[in-house]
């Protein structure tokens, strides 16, 4: 799944992940991140499968798809 790829690749990456990890609320899922003073948000929602950040802004962040 997307979601825990990019999990994955931010803890590769050096992000720490929020104390209390991944939250669901109402049928989604998200955790932040946490680095040099920057924060990334990863969530996913099941009603339209929206998924946040999608393909290029993982390009953008981590350099691989």
């Amino acid at each position: 799944m997307l979601f825990e790829k990019v999990i994955q690749l931010a803890k590769k990456h050096g992000w720490k992940e929020q104390v209390y990890g991944v939250t669901g609320i109402c049928g989604s899922l998200g955790t932040n991140f946490y680095k040099d003073g920057k924060v990334l948000t990863v969530s996913i929602v099941e009603e339209g499968h929206m998924t946040y950040p999608d393909e290029d802004e993982i390009r953008e962040v981590f350099g691989e798809k």
